[in-house]
């Protein structure tokens, strides 16, 4: 009786936890979608298209995306288990795969990023940001923008070598070049590993269902996450080296929330095994 009391009680206080960082996730979104939309100024050219506009939202759909994932996986994994239908997994597929066509859409974007900061046109005649001082003009550095003026222009920047990116209203001096372009490629990386780990619970999601719980697959497809969710720690630990901190404590948030995704699988291949 006071063994599963005890087991009760810790299962009250991991289903608690877990509600408590998909909240987190969920007040982080708004954070995002203000932070998308304070950038919207500085990062679309002169004549937008329909994917600049996407584009500079890329963050925010990214995370509507994830989210849309996340809620997903919970569902499969946690209420509807084995007992799931076909109709109702054909139904959970639909909207899994335009989440997914979300993700490459961001991870677009993000590659287009990578170009733009390869095609940043030097300024010839600029050796100093208080030479655009109070003219609608931008410094760009650590993902972080900041309206030139008088009072600010001497510590912005440094060196004599000025490049114009996305739009003429946007420069950046070569470090923050170089660091910016680090972080961009981050991005991608980041990004890549998350669909990666996406493959592999889907095929554990795939597996579990037709009643698989042991196995090389299962073996590697174990392997190969934990190996993209000590990446993803240690990018999450450089976001804070750069004096990101929203961006650590979201990685971090993610990381949380599908480790309780792990969890629900993990439960599941035990009531399989059970069953069995």
């Amino acid at each position: 009786m006071e063994s599963s009391a005890k087991r009760l009680n810790l299962e009250v206080l991991q289903q608690s936890l877990k509600w408590l960082v998909y909240l987190c996730l969920v007040v982080n979104f708004t954070q995002y979608f203000i932070e998308d939309l304070s950038a919207l100024s500085f990062n679309l050219p002169a004549a937008p298209t329909w994917l600049d506009w996407t584009g500079s939202f890329a963050t925010t759909i990214d995370l509507i995306a994830w989210l849309s994932l996340i809620a997903l996986f919970e569902w499969e994994t946690y209420f509807l288990s084995e007992d799931a239908s076909i109709k109702k997994e054909r139904a959970i597929q639909c909207i899994r795969l335009v989440c997914y066509v979300a993700i490459f859409h961001t991870l677009y974007s993000y590659v287009t990023a990578l170009s733009d900061f390869t095609n940043a046109i030097l300024l010839p005649n600029i050796h100093s940001a208080c030479q655009l001082a109070d003219q609608g003009v931008t410094y760009l550095s650590n993902i972080r923008y900041t309206e030139i003026t008088q009072s600010n222009c001497q510590s912005l920047g440094q060196g004599s070598e000025w490049y114009s990116i996305y739009n003429d209203s946007v420069i950046i001096d070569t470090a923050s070049l170089a660091g910016d372009y680090r972080l961009a490629r981050i991005d991608v990386l980041e990004c890549s590993s998350w669909l990666v780990i996406m493959f592999f619970i889907e095929l554990d999601v795939r597996l579990q269902l037709r009643g698989v719980t042991k196995g090389r697959l299962l073996k590697f497809s174990h392997r190969i996450k934990s190996l993209l969710y000590l990446l993803l720690l240690s990018i999450c630990a450089y976001w804070a080296y750069v004096d990101h901190w929203l961006y650590a404590w979201d990685e971090f948030l993610w990381i949380a929330g599908f480790a309780a995704i792990e969890m629900n699988l993990s439960e599941w291949r035990g009531e399989i095994r059970a069953e069995h």
